[in-house]
């Protein structure tokens, strides 16, 4: 079962959130499938000059529609993509309004529980 625990900068910026640890992969193939878990595919574009890195990861999964793939057996999400320029300015999140092509085709399960225009921070801090 997953902790509370407290996602932000500081004590007063921030919010609570469950922490548990990733089961992500680069290969969807090699990610078990689990009839409670779906796939949140997450794309990093980095156009900085360095090596992006980070501490730890809030995915806003509250602000993410829920599908069903027959043919992978699998529970989607939305695909989120991340924009990185630089240390200088904040990483723009985008949120896609559809399942990646590895998904196959989905059966719609469950709107988002959020708002689609929520804002949210999704990392700790950048190196």
């Amino acid at each position: 079962q997953p902790k509370d625990t407290w996602f932000g900068p500081n004590a007063q910026q921030g919010e609570i959130c469950y922490a548990t640890s990733v089961d992500g992969r680069t290969d969807l193939n090699l990610l078990t499938p689990r009839a409670f878990r779906a796939v949140t595919p997450i794309d990093f574009h980095n156009t900085s000059n360095h090596q992006l890195r980070f501490d730890r990861m809030n995915v806003p999964v509250t602000a993410l529609p829920l599908f069903y793939s027959e043919s992978t057996g699998r529970l989607w999400t939305s695909q989120i993509k991340v924009y990185y320029e630089g240390s200088d300015r904040p990483a723009r999140i985008r949120i896609e309004n559809r399942t990646p092509p590895l998904a196959g085709e989905v059966t719609y399960v469950h709107p988002p529980r959020s708002p689609g225009g929520a804002l949210f921070n999704m990392f700790d801090s950048f190196f």
